[in-house]
């Protein structure tokens, strides 16, 4: 990453319009433009999940991902739409972006499992950072899928 990327959690009240209209236009650029997957990206959760924003200088929306926390009794902590902006692909912001989304997870729920719903394509990128595949790999919206946990320490 050539630019420092400033990181930024909030909680869905607290989003700005502006901010949350660079995270809804980015994650359909990607997840339904790009990756053609016509699907409801406004899933009616983001009002419980925790947002994180990693932003350029110059205020451009240049990673995302939502996080869930741990529901009782047995349910790890997720986090899910993970997308870097196409611009800054393989600058290593992908890996950033979900280390800054664990880090949370660890200082906030000491413990937690967490779990994603990881494309298949992402396996390896994912177990590079201590996730493990659970299960078979099953198509959500044309893509094929893996659920994978990262055990809590």
């Amino acid at each position: 990453m050539k630019e420092p990327v400033g990181w930024a959690w909030r909680a869905f009240e607290e989003l700005t319009p502006h901010q949350l209209y660079d995270v809804l236009a980015l994650r359909q650029a990607v997840f339904i433009v790009e990756q053609r997957c016509v699907f409801p990206d406004a899933d009616g959760r983001d009002d419980q999940a925790l947002h994180l924003l990693g932003t350029a200088a110059d205020g451009k929306l240049l990673a995302y991902l939502r996080a869930f926390p741990p529901r009782p009794p047995h349910w790890p902590a997720s986090i899910g739409r993970i997308v870097v902006h196409a611009d800054v692909r393989g600058s290593g912001l992908g890996t950033a972006v979900v280390e800054e989304g664990l880090r949370m997870i660890a200082e906030r729920y000491p413990g937690a499992a967490v779990r994603i719903a990881a494309q298949a394509a992402a396996e390896a990128f994912y177990a590079r950072m201590g996730f493990v595949r659970e299960g078979d790999p099953y198509d959500d919206e044309g893509i094929l899928h893996i659920a994978m946990v990262r055990r809590g320490e």
